[in-house]
């Protein structure tokens, strides 16, 4: 690329916003909630379970499993999740298989809106992404 003596490279960043999704969350009494994404127009690619336990401030441990179409276990060949405090930027967590198709994220969580993204690679190629908005409570 030519560039005049005077020029400045100037980085960029954007969000880009993703479709709408259809996301359901389940609490069940005693156990941590299950939050359930469809990727797809009605799920054509596929589900993203997230389940963070327990969704309160501290320590907590993410799990994140990728279904296909009819709610079988993918094989995912590589996950990213990353977690972002309020408006505050999005930070990459390390993550451990613990199956084809199922992880675990360590997080420290905040009190207040915390937005959990998920984005993975399936054997085959298809791309399954979400975005999960919880509001963690004080205590």
């Amino acid at each position: 690329m030519n560039r005049g003596a005077g020029s400045v490279e100037v980085p960029l960043e954007l969000d880009v916003r993703g479709p709408k999704q259809f996301i359901s969350v389940r609490r069940p009494p005693g156990r941590a909630p299950e939050y359930d994404a469809q990727v797809g127009k009605f799920g054509s690619l596929g589900y993203i379970e997230m389940s963070p336990n327990p969704e309160r401030v501290g320590p907590s441990r993410v799990y994140v499993t990728c279904l296909d179409n009819i709610e079988s276990e993918l094989t995912v060949e590589h996950l990213v999740v990353t977690g972002a405090a309020g408006d505050g930027p999005a930070r990459q967590q390390p993550v451990r298989r613990l199956g084809p198709g199922r992880f675990v994220a360590a997080l420290n969580l905040p009190a207040g809106r915390f937005t959990i993204a998920v984005v993975a690679r399936a054997q085959g190629g298809a791309r399954l992404r979400s975005v999960f908005a919880l509001k963690v409570p004080r205590g």
